[in-house]
């Protein structure tokens, strides 16, 4: 239905979706059975190739984010290491020469390769012994004035830079943004890029040591730590983008902290965590077309009854609907965060990056939580990598983790949102239970009586003259809860606001039922805290699975309408159990039917 895959795709389906949709009915991308790592990387790589040039792809696509974002959100499905590559390259390599290149015509040259393909992008942050905390990081770019060139260098095992796709594979030469601490006469004045050639045709670059690490589960990309030893750039190779210069005696002049100068550095890194979780929220709803589809199909013992499909048992509803309610909700969230961003002046404000590391830790769990459970839910037949589900399990993982770790986004996330100057929050009436504008109250009163009671702890803590890090320390896990909620309330928020603009009865009815399911199930995870609270009261607590198992009574019917909703046709997905199952194991097995 048209109405649903607006709010799905933002009113933009046929202007930024359709033809990506369409390209991934490519032969290229059938599934392929028995791949070596290898096989399967290098044909990641030629998919990448095969996406530019079919849809004549533009070096600077990070210009037009929301472009690059439905590029991620469609490649994701059929091969997440095909969508991590076009992030790195589009989103974190080519994305940071197009914030900080300047116009450099010094770096035409690595545009050109880049935009072509004749080299592929990488991207090299995290160290070792330094991950999310990347304005530690040790990688060394010394100035030398007399010849114009840096000499970037790892000076100890932990600053060498670990994972980045830097592997030498035939045929993919690599160019890398590397981040490194800029030194003049032996002063560090912060982290800033450079591009770097890593690999040409005859392997790794001189004074370049990379060694491709082991074997991931589910994902394929040719992941490596990559150390430097003494390796010569050009000067024309640093790229400050517009918060420093550098001239050719070795002066540097920048009109802004340290601290600020590589927040600028790195906010390429925002666009990647936006795509690459925008990509994982579409396979859950991939993941959800399949299980659903599956469900309706397969049919079970049943008391009384010699057969009934799936779908009719409420345990298989509750847990998919519930899922499928989430999964509405992460799609308006997301559809939220990428409008925010595409329409953002200059450089993000640090409202902006929050909302983006909360957006990001709490879609990426929930879709994460969707693909396991719609796993389970197919039963045997989703351990097939023919069914999708369970490659998505090993791009959950990754995304998790890539782009800044979650649990550790969301805790610094948190000491943000705590300095928000709220009023202390009213203690509301008991809302109704399926009215999802009550649990959006009921949110906002925990996120805003969290805030309150954290800082008045931490406040007195301080005040005690106990070491910060323990006062942070001793509040962590409730500022942890805080942002949660803030995530959770911010994500129903954005769904409502998506149902109040459409017309269709049909949809709109269900569209609310599900914001309902959300909301509840938010609401269930702390209902002791409600309860305790004075803002539930014990019988709406007893009463919540009852209401949950009602409320899928009522969304059974809307299920074809939700799932045409996805716009994701078993054309484009190739499963064995999201049409008719039976008749691909018929054909597969080369069986005929017995009269």
């Amino acid at each position: 239905m048209q109405a649903l895959i607006d709010v799905v795709y933002a009113n933009r389906f046929t202007e930024l979706h359709a033809d990506i949709r369409n390209t991934l009915r490519a032969d290229i991308f059938d599934f392929r059975e028995g791949l070596t790592d290898n096989q399967a990387c290098q044909l990641s790589y030629q998919r990448v190739r095969f996406l530019r040039d079919r849809l004549n792809i533009p070096g600077d696509v990070a210009r037009t984010p929301m472009r690059l974002f439905a590029l991620l959100e469609w490649s994701a499905l059929l091969d997440p290491t095909a969508n991590a590559l076009l992030s790195i390259h589009y989103g974190l390599c080519l994305g940071t020469l197009c914030i900080h290149g300047n116009n450099q015509p010094e770096l035409d040259q690595y545009t050109r390769e880049l935009e072509s393909m004749s080299s592929f992008g990488v991207y090299l942050v995290t160290e070792l012994g330094y991950g999310n905390n990347a304005s530690a990081l040790e990688t060394e770019a010394d100035y030398d004035p007399r010849s114009n060139e840096f000499i970037l260098n790892t000076p100890r095992p932990r600053a060498a830079k670990f994972m980045p796709n830097a592997t030498f594979l035939e045929g993919i030469p690599k160019l890398g943004i590397a981040m490194a601490k800029l030194k003049i006469n032996g002063k560090d004045e912060g982290v800033f890029p450079f591009i770097v050639r890593l690999t040409d045709s005859a392997g790794p670059c001189r004074n370049i040591q990379i060694t491709p690490l082991p074997h991931k589960p589910g994902h394929h990309l040719d992941n490596a730590i990559t150390v430097f030893s003494q390796k010569r750039v050009p000067r024309a190779n640093f790229v400050p983008g517009t918060h420093g210069t550098l001239n050719p005696n070795g002066e540097f002049n920048s009109s802004i902290s340290r601290r600020q100068r590589f927040l600028q550095s790195v906010n390429a890194l925002l666009l990647g965590r936006i795509g690459l979780t925008s990509g994982l929220v579409s396979c859950a709803r991939a993941s959800l077309v399949i299980a659903l589809k599956y469900s309706i199909q397969r049919h079970s013992f049943a008391p009384g009854r010699n057969d009934v499909p799936l779908i009719q048992y409420r345990s298989q509803q509750r847990e998919l609907f519930s899922q499928l309610a989430a999964t509405y909700s992460m799609t308006s969230l997301m559809n939220n965060v990428k409008s925010r961003y595409a329409m953002m002046q200059n450089e993000p404000s640090e409202d902006l990056e929050e909302f983006i590391s909360v957006a990001k830790a709490i879609a990426s769990w929930s879709s994460s939580e969707t693909i396991h459970i719609c796993r389970e839910r197919c039963g045997a037949q989703g351990m097939f990598a023919i069914n999708r589900i369970a490659d998505y399990v090993g791009a959950a993982q990754t995304v998790i983790t890539a782009e800044g770790d979650n649990l550790v986004i969301l805790s610094i996330a948190a000491g943000s949102l705590l300095q928000h100057r709220t009023p202390r929050p009213s203690t509301p009436e008991p809302g109704q239970l399926n009215d999802p504008r009550s649990m959006y109250d009921l949110l906002s009163y925990r996120e805003e009586s969290l805030r309150w009671e954290i800082r008045d702890k931490y406040g007195q803590a301080l005040l005690d003259t106990r070491e910060r890090l323990d006062a942070w320390n001793d509040n962590l896990n409730p500022a942890l809860d805080m942002a949660r909620t803030y995530g959770s309330r911010t994500a129903l928020g954005s769904f409502l606001d998506d149902i109040s603009t459409v017309t269709h009865p049909d949809a709109n009815s269900a569209l609310t039922l599900l914001a309902t399911v959300y909301g509840l199930n938010e609401i269930a995870k702390d209902s002791g805290w409600y309860l305790a609270h004075g803002v539930l009261t014990a019988d709406q607590v007893l009463s919540i699975s009852r209401t949950l198992d009602e409320l899928c009574v009522q969304i059974l019917p809307y299920i074809p309408l939700l799932i045409e909703g996805f716009a994701l046709p078993n054309s484009v997905l190739r499963t064995a159990i999201a049409d008719d199952y039976l008749s691909y194991y018929t054909r597969y097995g080369g069986m005929t039917a017995q009269r």
